[in-house]
C-alpha cells in the first residue's frame, strides 16, 4: 500500500507534469511556426495546427505521413534522407536545414527547419522535434535583392572610375572591379579591409582630412595628387557623399574617384605649348594677328603694332583686318 504522504507527492508531481505539458501544448499550438515530432525513420507523430495550415492539410491529416513525401522534388528528398541519417548518427549539420516543401495543393514553399533530439528516460534517441519556418517571402526578397545587387555591379563595373562604399569603421563594404585594375587586388580582397590598408599610409594621410569631413556629414569634392601604395601617384578628382542614417548618424560614405592624370598632363602640355607660342610670337618682328571667323582681330604681337604704326593692341583688337591696313595696301 502506498503511504498517504507518498500518494500526495505522486499526485502533486503528476499535476505539475500535466500542467507543464499543457502549457507546452498551448505554446506549440499558438505559435506561427510549424512544429512536428517525427521518429528516426521520418514518420510524423505529431503536427501542430500551424503546420497543417501552412501545408494546406486538415487537422490530423499529417499524422503518419513521411516527411520525405512533403518535399518538392526527388533530388531534395534524397538530400533530406542524407540529412536525417546524420541526425540519427547524432552528427547534426552545423546549420539548420533549408529546403522546399510541397503543400497539399501542389504549391512550393521555402522552409527553414531547426531540429532537436527527443530521448526516452534512459537517454535513448526516440526521434526529433523540428520547428519549421516558412521563408518563402524572405527568400523572394533576398533573391530580388541579389538580382538588384547584380545589376548594380554590372553598372558600376562598366564605369572606368573607382566606386565604393565605406562604413563607419572606414572599411570597404562595396567596391567595383576598377579597384582590381587600379591596385591589382580583387574586390573580394578589398572588401572588409580598412581604407588605410588598401591605399597605403602616404595616400591615406593625403586624404585623411576629406575622409573625416565625410564622416562628419559633409559632402566632399576635391582634386589631389595621391601616392597610392600599389597604384602609383595619380591625380584624382574625388567625391565623398555621406550616408546619413537614423537620428542623423553617419553610417558611412559613398566614394567616386576619377583618374584625371592624363587629362591634367594634357592641360599642362597645352599650357606649355601656348606659352611657347606666345614667346615666339612676341619675339618675332613679323606682323602676327589672330582673327576670329568674322575677320576681327582677337590679339596680335608687338611686330604687328610696329608694321601698322599703332601704339597699343587696343587700337587693333576687335577691328576688321582690312580697314586696319594703310590705303596703299587695301584692295
Amino acid at each position: 500500500m502506498v503511504s498517504p504522504v507518498l500518494n500526495t507527492e505522486l499526485k502533486h508531481t503528476a499535476k505539475e507534469l500535466w500542467e507543464s505539458e499543457e502549457q507546452h501544448r498551448l505554446l506549440v499550438e499558438t505559435i506561427r511556426q510549424g512544429v512536428e515530432d517525427v521518429d528516426t525513420s521520418g514518420r510524423i507523430l505529431f503536427a501542430n495546427d500551424s503546420l497543417h495550415k501552412n501545408y494546406g492539410y486538415d487537422e490530423g491529416e499529417l499524422i503518419g505521413k513521411s516527411i520525405f513525401d512533403l518535399v518538392a522534388t526527388a533530388s531534395e528528398q534524397k538530400e533530406l534522407r542524407e540529412y536525417l541519417k546524420l541526425l540519427v548518427r547524432e552528427q547534426p549539420p552545423p546549420v539548420d536545414y533549408l529546403g522546399r516543401k510541397r503543400t497539399k495543393d501542389g504549391k512550393i514553399i521555402d522552409v527553414q527547419v531547426a531540429w532537436n533530439y527527443k530521448r526516452d528516460s534512459q537517454g535513448q534517441l526516440m526521434g526529433f522535434t523540428s520547428v519549421i519556418t516558412d521563408i518563402t517571402e524572405r527568400k523572394r526578397t533576398d533573391d530580388a535583392l541579389r538580382e538588384s545587387e547584380k545589376q548594380l555591379r554590372l553598372l558600376t563595373d562598366a564605369l572606368p572610375v573607382l566606386i565604393s562604399y565605406v562604413d563607419s569603421n572606414l572599411c570597404y563594404r562595396f567596391n567595383n572591379i576598377a579597384y582590381e585594375q587600379w591596385f591589382g587586388h580583387s574586390r573580394e580582397e578589398v572588401h572588409g579591409r580598412h581604407v588605410r590598408d588598401v591605399l597605403g599610409d602616404k595616400a591615406y594621410e593625403k586624404i585623411r582630412g576629406y575622409v573625416e569631413a565625410a564622416m562628419s556629414g559633409q559632402e566632399v569634392t576635391y582634386e589631389e595628387v595621391v601616392p597610392y601604395k600599389d597604384g602609383g601617384a595619380r591625380v584624382i578628382d574625388a567625391t565623398y557623399i555621406p550616408h546619413i542614417g537614423e537620428q542623423g548618424k553617419v553610417k558611412g560614405f559613398f566614394v567616386l574617384v576619377n583618374d584625371i592624370t592624363e587629362r591634367k598632363q594634357a592641360v599642362e602640355a597645352l599650357q606649355k605649348s601656348e606659352a611657347l607660342y606666345r614667346t615666339l610670337a612676341e619675339s618675332s618682328p613679323d606682323c602676327i594677328k589672330l582673327l576670329d571667323i568674322e575677320g576681327r582681330v582677337v590679339t596680335c604681337n608687338e611686330g604687328a603694332l610696329k608694321v601698322l604704326g599703332l601704339d597699343s593692341r587696343e587700337e587693333l583688337i576687335g577691328k576688321e583686318i582690312v580697314p586696319s591696313f594703310p590705303e596703299e595696301y587695301q584692295l
